[in-house]
């Protein structure tokens, strides 16, 4: 036990000095491959195996980054763009007025040019926000 402690403890230092966000998704088969337990067929599909990333001796980023709000529709993080998928739910959460991304047409930002998500550039570019959706499923 003390030994999974330890390495634990070496692990998360180390996820907490890597800027690579993606990396939360793939704790669950990370930690599988380390353990040599191969997934079943269907467990985890957005969690990539990356356990060299976790102990920080790969640096390369993911293809692309799924997030989910609290309406289920889907955001994808490709490079420096993020495509939201159109959605008909509300635009704010009722309680804390918090904007929730939705919006009845698809949106695309540039988030190297615009990283508080202000400017949907999907009109402007029509192929990236294609190319990005499907991803979303």
């Amino acid at each position: 036990m003390y030994r999974l402690l330890y390495a634990g403890r070496q692990l998360f230092s180390s996820l907490a000095s890597n800027r690579d966000c993606s990396l939360q998704i793939d704790v669950f088969a990370s930690l599988a491959e380390i353990m040599e337990m191969p997934l079943a067929k269907g467990v985890a599909p957005d969690s990539h195996a990356r356990s060299q990333a976790l102990i920080g001796k790969d640096q390369s980023d993911r293809e692309y980054v799924v997030e989910q709000n609290l309406n289920n529709t889907l955001a994808i993080i490709q490079g420096e763009w993020k495509y939201l998928q159109p959605s008909d739910k509300p635009a704010l959460e009722f309680w804390t007025k918090t904007e929730l991304g939705n919006a009845p047409e698809p949106q695309l930002y540039n988030l190297r040019k615009d990283p508080t998500e202000k400017e949907n550039v999907a009109s402007q570019n029509p192929e990236k926000g294609e190319r990005t959706s499907h991803f979303a499923g």
